[in-house]
């Protein structure tokens, strides 16, 4: 069965002795990255780190991830004289290296986590990414029960008006409504799939066994598959690199060879 670790062992965890024991006991359902086993998940989820809520050398409580992760994993923010960072937990525990960082959970899951500070005062006409798994409902009242004005997907950007408690009052879509503070952050790094064809080449090859205007495949050849997976950083909507994380090969290219007939007749001699 598996089990959550409580705040007195996370801390331990982190900690003195059991310092070096920490790098290799990691969560056996969770895995950090996208992998070239992992990009064909099945369902997907978010969680929202917060530096100033969630930090359990405060004895705050963790961060809760939307949907069916809920019951694999949370998330928390540490910080001592030593050592500072964001983590997920499981069986184990795993470092967030950034905000928008993958991890796969209980094998055909992906879940984004994103880190955010939301002590910090957020300037109007700021832009900022949504920090929410698919979409967030942007509604025209500081309140969940408010009426619908539109939805901004998953990292996708809004302008910040105003802040009011907990909610923040945005432009999306050319349209103003309000938005849970906790799903704005200034930056991500998104994870894009690309599926492309690679074309296979025709080798065209004379030949005096053929007649003219006579052909024959010797290879007929395939066209390939390939997966490239993209890894774009953001930060306040402008973006900052894109690079490719890896690519796979799903389905190799075989080149085509034809023969062209060259011979006029067969009672030519030869």
């Amino acid at each position: 069965m598996k089990k959550k670790f409580s705040k007195i062992g996370k801390l331990l965890l982190v900690t003195g002795i059991t310092a070096s024991i920490y790098g290799g006991f990691l969560a056996k359902d969770a895995s950090a990255e996208l992998n070239k086993l992992d990009y064909d998940y099945k369902y997907t989820c978010s969680m929202v780190i917060d530096k100033s809520k969630n930090n359990i050398t405060k004895n705050q409580p963790d961060a809760v991830p939307t949907g069916s992760c809920k019951k694999y994993t949370s998330g928390y923010y540490f910080k001592d004289q030593w050592d500072t960072f964001y983590s997920i937990n499981g069986w184990g525990s795993k470092n967030v290296n950034y905000s928008g960082e993958p991890f796969i959970i209980n094998g055909n899951i992906k879940m984004v986590v994103y880190r955010i500070d939301s002590s910090k005062k957020l300037k109007k006409n700021t832009v900022m990414h949504i920090a929410k798994d698919k979409k967030i409902n942007v509604r025209k009242t500081a309140s969940s029960k408010g009426k619908i004005v539109t939805s901004v997907k998953q990292d996708k950007t809004v302008k910040v008006k105003k802040v009011f408690g907990s909610w923040v009052q945005v432009t999306a879509n050319k349209k103003t409504g309000w938005v849970p503070r906790k799903y704005l952050v200034d930056q991500v790094t998104v994870i894009e799939v690309v599926n492309s064809t690679m074309k296979k080449k025709i080798t065209k090859k004379p030949t005096d066994s053929l007649l003219i205007g006579q052909t024959e495949v010797a290879i007929d050849g395939q066209n390939g598959k390939k997966t490239t997976v993209y890894k774009t950083k953001y930060k306040n909507g402008k973006k900052i690199y894109k690079k490719i994380a890896f690519t796979e090969i799903e389905k190799p290219v075989i080149n085509s060879v034809v023969y062209v007939g060259t011979r006029e007749s067969f009672l030519d001699k030869r």
